[in-house]
């Protein structure tokens, strides 16, 4: 949906940079309120194929307002076989962001590891095998951090996020 006219004052819109930022917004002509689109919400889950090692991951498209991890059950639902995960039971591992899409990405896993579902011919984003193998390292240890990422079109670049939180399981 393009907006044509400012929802404060009814002037029409005009495209710019606003001041301090690096790219295109609507913004009014005459109130120069700024408009910002929000990302796309993705949510997902690391699991794992039926072998019991292959780690994958599910994508679904979260709703607007919807509870994030409402959306990743939702997501897994079908492809689950033998693990009920509950909402509580889902653990933050990273967000990440895509270079120049405007899609924002939050992967969540099970503590302990990985929930079994049959992911064969999951579609998966270009940073799924970095995330994966990470994910991998990690489960040796069962030390796991919580990450934020961004894929610059090349390779994922993750950092560890300060918790309070110990990271084992």
């Amino acid at each position: 949906m393009t907006m044509n006219y400012c929802a404060l004052c009814g002037a029409q819109l005009v495209a710019g940079v606003p001041a301090g930022d690096d790219r295109e917004r609507p913004a009014c002509s005459a109130c120069a309120r700024v408009y910002y689109r929000n990302p796309e919400v993705h949510v997902g889950c690391i699991v794992c194929q039926p072998d019991g090692h292959t780690p994958a991951l599910l994508l679904a498209q979260a709703g607007r307002g919807e509870k994030i991890q409402s959306a990743v059950l939702r997501a897994l639902e079908p492809a689950l076989t033998a693990a009920s995960p509950r909402e509580e039971d889902l653990v933050l591992y990273a967000t990440l962001t895509d270079a120049g899409s405007e899609h924002l990405f939050l992967v969540f896993r099970a503590p302990g590891g990985c929930l079994e579902a049959a992911a064969q011919g999951v579609a998966q984003p270009p940073w799924a095998p970095e995330l994966l193998a990470h994910f991998a390292r990690e489960r040796i240890t069962h030390r796991f951090d919580v990450y934020t990422g961004h894929h610059d079109g090349v390779r994922l670049q993750l950092r560890a996020v300060p918790t309070d939180r110990g990271t084992t399981a």
